[in-house]
């Protein structure tokens, strides 16, 4: 396959993936229930953490792949065990920017922009 064909099918997929598979999940859990609050902790847990994931997984992806890379000739199991470095590690950085920096600038502007002063 020429690099061309490749690029329309990566575009092709990217593409389904955009317009059909996202919103499908999205629909699959709208309007949904949840009645147990274990199930509302974790899922909390998960919204909150979506977007601190988001931001900050780029340079530690692009680090495993650069690494990877590098290390072509590395045994499995060491790029399997930096894959599930840079996972926990992916986690746990959202994890902190959520507590230290996205947490309080929301309560911050919620005091200081959304409460009504008297």
């Amino acid at each position: 396959m020429r690099g061309g064909e490749g690029n329309v099918l990566n575009g092709v997929y990217n593409a389904a993936c955009i317009l059909l598979l996202f919103p499908l999940i999205v629909i699959m859990g709208a309007g949904s229930n949840l009645t147990d609050p274990k199930s509302a902790r974790v899922c909390t847990f998960l919204g909150e953490l979506s977007y601190p994931l988001y931001i900050t997984h780029y340079p530690l992806m692009y680090m495993q792949m650069t690494w990877a890379w590098a290390h072509p000739d590395a045994p499995l199991y060491a790029h399997v065990m930096v894959a599930a470095g840079v996972f926990v590690l992916s986690i746990l950085l959202a994890w902190g920017c959520l507590k230290l920096y996205d947490l309080p600038v929301r309560e911050w502007l919620k005091m200081h922009w959304l409460m009504k002063k008297k």
